[in-house]
């Protein structure tokens, strides 16, 4: 009974170590998160209403379409702004050594894998907010431009053009691939490959490893997620299978603890 209740003993202390650690990446991050956020609602809001004022007022030129208008606006380039700003807050945590949040792992105890998985975990929860948010902000727009120019413009605008922009945008439609399934699939596993690159750098930089690897990732995940439109299964399938490969490497190499392990072994 003894030892029973020793092992639940352990369980639960092993439990509160790494929900504490979850903790203490949402309180040292979430400020400058809700700041990336912000960055993102505001300069996108920002530059998509001084250009839909050009196009409803008449002074914009070429043809005033959602879709041109959000790429003559810049406004995709705040998203392309704050995910790699996200990148680095998250990949940054844990990355110095003597600071208050090393000490505090240390008296947690957890092992070097844990807290890089971990880290993946949470980087993930931040990519798929930031997804929501831009989700969000692309609907409204698109409902925002329906509104403004259906007095001024109605050729340019129908019943479906706020769901049409999930089709005809790149970037929109890797987030929200509505009836494409291999894009949901290549955008799944880009992803989770991504959340595990950004943990996976800071592995290496404390195993005295280059970390190329996440750097592949990442130019995968551009490529991938701006550049490929509908229709295009063959790529789709290629870059999910390339994510897929390059995650289960990265996490055998987190869960067996690193390359001095396996030297070892």
């Amino acid at each position: 009974m003894t030892d029973a209740r020793r092992s639940t003993q352990i369980r639960s202390t092993a439990l509160r170590s790494h929900l504490s650690v979850f903790y203490l990446m949402m309180k040292s991050r979430m400020p400058a998160l809700c700041s990336i956020l912000l960055l993102l609602i505001g300069g996108e809001l920002g530059l998509f209403s001084r250009i839909l004022h050009d196009a409803v007022t008449g002074t914009y030129v070429g043809a005033p379409y959602l879709q041109a208008l959000l790429e003559k606006g810049g406004v995709l380039w705040i998203f392309g702004l704050c995910l790699p700003l996200l990148i680095l807050l998250c990949g940054s945590f844990g990355l110095k050594r003597g600071t208050p949040t090393e000490y505090t792992l240390r008296r947690l105890s957890i092992s070097e894998s844990a807290l890089h998985l971990w880290q993946a975990c949470f980087t993930l929860a931040a990519l798929l907010l930031l997804y929501l948010f831009q989700l969000l902000l692309a609907y409204g727009m698109a409902r925002w431009y329906v509104s403004a120019m259906s007095a001024v413009r109605p050729d340019a605008v129908g019943e479906q053009t706020a769901f049409l922009i999930f089709y005809e945008n790149n970037l929109f439609h890797s987030l929200l691939p509505l009836h494409d399934t291999t894009r949901w699939i290549a955008t799944a596993t880009a992803t989770v490959a991504l959340a595990l690159a950004v943990s996976y750098f800071p592995f290496c930089r404390r195993q005295r490893k280059i970390p190329v690897i996440p750097c592949i990732v990442l130019f995968m995940y551009t490529v991938c997620m701006f550049s490929e439109g509908v229709g295009r299964p063959g790529n789709d399938l290629v870059y999910a299978a390339a994510f897929i490969g390059t995650a289960c490497h990265m996490t055998r190499i987190i869960t067996r603890g690193g390359w001095r392990n396996e030297e070892e072994a």
